[in-house]
């Protein structure tokens, strides 16, 4: 079994694509309702990302709830599906088990934050890389599983442990181990995570469209 992971760009946002290929007039209004700006480009993008990694078509099918912990629900009862979305870049997952994303641009940030959220430990696992660059990796990995939990951020990063093995991260919560990935591209840190248990057997298909 694969987790099907998909990243879109601004640039792949069209009248035409998002009209004709991925909205209803009812979502479309809804959305148009709800945000403006670039907080509605997000919002696109995002979905259209999910919409993407569970069907090769009939995007406009796709239907897309949320719980009361703001965590996004198919209405394909059994799959699993996670959203994320950074200034003009939206991704997604889906798969038959718990999975969750996050994505994050890499941005300056005070070092109190990065003590906020991670211990030295912790940090010591990034030190050949810059600040701004490890903080934005400890908060995507500790958001992505924060998100395959189903709480979103409610959950205090600082219960939270990222360890290392060799190339791959784990973070630790509670009695709990998921695998944790996270890459950089052009600018923006993208992540995903998974039960740790299942390492073997998962495959991660990456689409990007742009």
């Amino acid at each position: 079994m694969h987790m099907q992971l998909v990243v879109v760009s601004s640039s792949y946002l069209s009248d035409k694509v998002v009209e004709e290929e991925y909205f209803s007039s009812d979502e479309l209004t809804y959305l148009s309702g709800n945000f403006q700006g670039n907080k509605l480009r997000d919002k696109l993008l995002g979905r259209i990302a999910v919409k993407h990694s569970v069907s090769e078509n009939d995007f406009k099918k796709v239907i897309i709830q949320y719980n009361n912990f703001g965590k996004p629900v198919l209405d394909i009862s059994s799959m699993f599906c996670s959203i994320a979305h950074s200034y003009g870049l939206g991704i997604a997952g889906a798969a038959f088990f718990k999975i969750g994303v996050d994505v994050e641009l890499i941005r300056n940030h005070e070092e109190s934050l990065l003590r906020s959220i991670a211990s030295e430990e912790e940090i010591s696992l990034f030190d050949e890389e810059n600040p701004d660059t490890i903080v934005t990796k400890i908060w995507v990995m500790k958001e992505a599983v924060s998100k395959a939990l189903g709480v979103g951020i409610a959950y205090p990063f600082t219960d939270m442990k990222i360890e290392k093995d060799k190339k791959d991260y784990s973070v630790i919560v509670e009695c709990s181990k998921w695998f944790a990935k996270v890459f950089l591209r052009e600018g923006y840190v993208i992540g995903y995570c998974y039960p740790y248990e299942e390492i073997q057997k998962r495959i991660v298909k990456i689409t990007y469209l742009q």
